[in-house]
């Protein structure tokens, strides 16, 4: 079952697929259909590591999040669902549904500890911190992707190259204060961020000098108002030097499930669209900690046998380093 699991939520093979590899193999009575509902009871079996998982990512003071496309092929009369994912250093929770709304945000982060949240600038997470502040008198710092800024001047320079080279060499820069910080012991992190400003008011000042110029609805347009319009949370960074400087992370964890999404299409019912967030954020989560997902499954399924509580992978990671 673990194998089957693994093989579509690691590997990001099909399990219609698996069954045909299984039937060359010798193995003809591996019907997909009861595979897939194997899955389903491995999800429920690991779903107490799922919940610590999200108690884990809202534990934290600085959570990235984003959210994807995600079919809901039948099971559902609306088709059009969502992944989305919630991110800290050691932990990843997916959650799919049927929304787009802001509300999915609010949800998760309400009772959270939360400080700052780190996003693409969707305007449906500036809805959730507003939220958040009016009903639960949670104050969280909104916080933007330079990776977004950088790549929408990136972008633009293809038609606009002159007038994107500013904005690129400074965000350059940038990024090499932030490598050096990376090697830097954290005594200095802070001194690093602190030498981004004046590169950050440089590309402010650059931004309005060519606001009026820009081709309304232009790459470059666009570009200079994303910059202009989250200046404050693309610089939040500045003040905290565990603020990551982009995005990044929620991105690469999301690479999977997209992958996936690809192969597969999406789900065939909200049971595995459940089973889908449950495996996908524990998969997921082992590779945040660098732990093979085949070596931390059987563990956590035998630790569960034995009447132990499970633990997530960043708890089994601190096991390893132990012993």
């Amino acid at each position: 079952i673990i194998d089957v699991a693994l093989s579509k939520y690691c590997d990001l093979i099909p399990i219609e697929r698996y069954a045909q590899i299984a039937y060359r193999q010798g193995l003809e009575d591996l019907p997909a259909q009861s595979l897939i509902g194997l899955t389903h009871h491995l999800a429920n079996f690991l779903l107490e590591v799922y919940i610590k998982l999200k108690l884990e990512v809202q534990k934290s003071k600085i959570i990235q999040a984003d959210e994807t496309p995600h079919k809901m092929l039948e099971g559902d009369e609306k088709m059009n669902w969502f992944l989305w994912g919630f991110f800290c250093k050691t932990a990843c929770c997916f959650e799919i549904h049927d929304t787009r709304s802001g509300d999915v945000a609010t949800s998760f982060l309400k009772d959270s500890l939360a400080e700052f949240l780190l996003t693409d600038g969707y305007a449906g997470y500036g809805k959730s911190i507003k939220e958040l502040k009016e009903k639960y008198n949670n104050e969280v710092g909104e916080v933007f992707c330079n990776a977004h800024a950088y790549r929408y001047f990136e972008e633009a320079s293809t038609t606009w190259k002159d007038e994107c080279a500013p904005f690129l060499e400074l965000y350059g820069k940038i990024y090499e204060l932030e490598e050096q910080k990376n090697k830097s012991p954290s005594t200095e992190a802070i001194t690093f961020r602190q030498m981004m400003l004046p590169h950050f008011e440089s590309i402010k000042t650059e931004c309005e000098k060519q606001q009026q110029s820009a081709m309304p609805h232009s790459g470059l347009s666009k570009a200079i108002n994303y910059f202009l319009n989250h200046f404050s949370g693309l610089t939040k960074c500045l003040i905290n030097p565990d603020i990551p400087l982009d995005n990044n992370l929620s991105e690469r964890e999301l690479r999977a499930p997209v992958i996936g999404r690809k192969t597969w299409y999406g789900n065939h019912s909200k049971r595995g669209a459940l089973t889908s967030a449950i495996l996908f954020s524990i998969v997921q989560s082992c590779k945040l900690n660098n732990i093979n997902p085949r070596k931390y499954f059987p563990w956590v399924v035998e630790l569960i046998h034995q009447g132990k509580a499970p633990l997530t992978p960043s708890e089994y990671l601190n096991i390893i380093k132990s012993t």
